[in-house]
């Protein structure tokens, strides 16, 4: 018989029609016929040599051998190594699943009949699999040894010569001492052939690398090899058990039957967290933990930088009227979460925004004096104006508010505003009049430090007789009337009254000088506009007690689509979100009237919670009778907290008992603010106990911040207080 030597493995060959014995388990790429009997259990036949099995899992690899699926390739298991629960270990030195046939197939009457030879020309079942030359020697056709017992036709093709049917060691006759051989065994080594008999050198092998999860075998060629205990991983050098979780990973674990050298995902686990109150799971292999109210106790929340289940601080933000010193940059703002909430800062989170500045707001509140409220005043007549004004003027009819009222005077007052580090400046009022006639008057002036000009940037010759008794806003662009009011320390602004008439009077209110960087203030950005085009009211909610009519039913309106009230009452409702703005929340419409009486009246009012505030009234005649006239009211400088509002509801009322009052194009606009992070620096809490904190704002600039603090990202504690600096 001819033989290949390779390394110290005796490989038989197929030679005239007879298959020989081989240990493929030995070497990858052996010589193999088409049939996949000719490799080892977890290799396949391609291209004529023994390749392993690719696999993904074990299931991949075959179920009549204890398989593995290690790196993408299939290993069956030998008993060196140990066979795992439900398999045994057969006589070719394979594991096999219990209950099958350990040795080799017991060819019977087809494996070679007597010793004269092979029936079949070979194996019935595909080959010898215990890498030995047949079953109990070549009684499967050959000689046995030179004797010739004849055999005795035994079912198992070896007769009674001893070879018996399991597979088992050579009885005297089953290797030619001229030829290699293979023991079977792979803890032996130097295999000869003694007397008929293939016998090898013992050796041993121990656990040589020191890990746990690891079982020392032999390879047959003198050598040692490690094998995975049955349920480990070996992950970075490190022994795992099945199921052991990554540390720091508990989406990731240790899974041997799918990858036993890497971490297998595994998204169905729910690694916890150091909260009771979170819901735990993996996605994609990561883990996550999402926060749950519904876990604390009845009236606390899940707060993670709280430590876990707390009560939800209503919190206040408080905020000086200036820097904290006069003249200098920087204040302090005090954050109050309230009592039981010492040690949570870290919740805190605090923001800015650049706003408009006020760097004057006179609303005359309590009739203070204009020289105590900083004004020069010039009186030549000694006459010093009323306050508070007479009733039947201001959004409420009925009530003589804090306005300045003046009748029988010449008066001029003026003062100094510094506008640095502002390229928006403008002064706005509220200006209303009773019978002002050509010889009366109302004018502004405007100094850039040159000192007051002849010409004014505004006037009213004679009043606005139209709008008698009714306010109007006045604003005027200083920038736009003369360039240099812009970062300028000395912007004068004069008011020169002249009211002589008798029974003439003027009104002023709410005299406010604002400035700001159009770099980080943006007016006049619309939120909505209704000119109720077909009658609609879009989202406008109608209330009683009677219909809104639309469209006009009577006079030289008639037919026209706008609100009216006729000989009835209504109410109309909007709810607006102005959170994104920060400031000059401004609401426009146009107004007039048909036959109206002193009864009749149109309201504009509005309501953040606390309930409604009017911001507007009519009394008698608005503007020339049938004509509509355009009015505007800057809420924000009626109510500042309107600022910011996520639910701010408008209301428009109109009761006309005798006469008709008509209302049209419903608008409302306001600023919108960019952060202020290159102006403020704003620095983190310092906790002084008890659930207070105070925040440092700085800004080498005279501005105002609009400080948003809010603890844990809830929307729901949400505060805000705002700085001014530099006036």
């Amino acid at each position: 018989m001819a033989r290949l030597l390779v390394g110290s493995v005796v490989v038989a060959l197929v030679l005239g029609g007879c298959r020989c014995g081989f240990d493929a388990g030995k070497l990858d790429e052996l010589v193999c016929s088409s049939s996949e009997d000719d490799c080892a259990p977890d290799q396949d036949c391609e291209g004529g040599v023994c390749v392993r099995r690719e696999c993904s899992d074990a299931d991949d690899c075959g179920s009549e051998h204890e398989f593995r699926c290690q790196e993408a390739l299939c290993h069956a298991s030998r008993c060196e190594v140990g066979c795992g629960a439900g398999f045994v270990c057969a006589d070719d030195g394979w594991c096999r699943v219990a209950g099958l046939d350990a040795g080799l197939p017991d060819a019977g009457e087809d494996a070679g009949s007597k010793d004269g030879g092979p029936e079949d020309g070979g194996l019935s079942d595909g080959g010898v699999a215990d890498a030995g030359l047949g079953d109990a020697g070549l009684d499967g056709g050959a000689p046995d040894g030179g004797d010739e017992d004849g055999g005795d036709g035994g079912d198992d093709g070896g007769g009674d010569d001893g070879g018996g049917d399991d597979g088992g060691p050579p009885d005297g006759g089953t290797c030619v001492e001229s030829e290699g051989c293979d023991d079977g065994t792979l803890c032996t080594s130097g295999d000869v052939c003694r007397d008929g008999s293939c016998e090898g050198t013992p050796y041993e092998c121990t656990d040589g690398d020191g890990l746990s999860c690891t079982v020392a075998g032999c390879d047959g060629l003198g050598g040692c090899t490690n094998g995975l205990e049955d349920g480990t991983c070996l992950i970075d050098g490190v022994c795992r058990t099945a199921g052991e979780t990554r540390p720091g990973n508990g989406c990731e674990e240790c899974n041997p039957a799918v990858a036993p050298f890497v971490w297998t995902v595994d998204d169905s686990n729910e690694p916890p967290d150091a909260f009771d109150c979170t819901r735990d799971s993996c996605a994609g292999g990561q883990p996550v933990h999402t926060v749950d109210d519904a876990l604390c106790p009845d009236g606390e929340v899940c707060s993670l930088c709280a430590g876990g289940c707390v009560a939800l601080p209503a919190m206040i933000v408080d905020c000086p009227a200036g820097p904290t010193e006069p003249g200098e940059p920087g204040a302090t703002c005090t954050v109050d979460l309230g009592p039981g909430s010492a040690g949570q800062a870290a919740c805190l989170s605090c923001e800015s925004v650049v706003g408009i500045t006020a760097l004057v707001r006179d609303t005359f509140e309590g009739c203070p004096d204009l020289q105590d409220l900083g004004w020069t005043v010039t009186d030549e007549w000694d006459n010093p104006p009323d306050c508070p004004a007479e009733a039947q003027l201001g959004p409420d009819p009925d009530i003589a508010e804090d306005q300045l009222s003046f009748e029988n005077l010449d008066l001029t007052f003026d003062r100094t505003v510094d506008t640095r580090d502002f390229d928006s400046v403008r002064l706005c009022f509220d200006y209303a009049d009773r019978s002002m006639d050509l010889a009366d008057s109302v004018a502004v002036y405007l100094s850039t430090g040159g000192g007051f000009g002849i010409a004014p940037i505004w006037a009213d010759w004679g009043g606005p007789g139209e709008q008698d008794r009714n306010w109007v806003t006045v604003c005027l662009d200083l920038v736009e009337s003369n360039p240099a009011a812009a970062d300028n320390a000395q912007v004068g602004i004069r008011f020169d009254l002249s009211v002589w008439g008798l029974g003439d009077r003027a009104f002023l209110d709410n005299i406010v000088v604002e400035a700001w960087d159009s770099g980080h203030v943006t007016v006049g950005v619309p939120v909505f506009s209704n000119d109720f085009t077909g009658c609609d009211l879009g989202e406008w909610i109608e209330g009683g007690p009677d219909p809104v009519q639309c469209p006009v039913t009577d006079g030289p309106n008639q037919g026209e689509d706008a609100l009216e009230a006729d000989n009835a009452t209504w109410t109309i409702t909007r709810a607006t979100d102005v959170s994104a703005i920060c400031d000059d929340v401004r609401f426009g419409f146009r107004h007039t009237t048909h036959n109206p009486d002193a009864r009749d009246r149109t309201t504009i009012a509005f309501d953040r919670g606390p309930g409604p505030v009017a911001a507007w009234a009519s009394y008698r005649e608005t503007g020339l009778e049938e004509a509509f006239t355009a009015f505007e009211v800057n809420l924000s400088n009626v109510d500042p907290n309107v600022r910011f509002q996520p639910e701010l509801d408008l209301l428009v009322t109109q009761a006309a008992r005798d006469g008709t009052l008509l209302v049209d194009d419903l608008w409302l606009a306001g600023a919108t603010c960019e952060s202020g992070d290159d102006v403020f620096d704003v620095g983190e809490p310092l906790d002084v106990g008890g659930g207070t904190y105070e925040l440092v704002v700085s800004s080498p600039e005279q501005s105002t911040a609009h400080l948003r603090c809010t603890w844990d990202g809830r929307s729901e504690t949400v505060a805000r207080g705002s700085v001014a600096f530099g006036n």
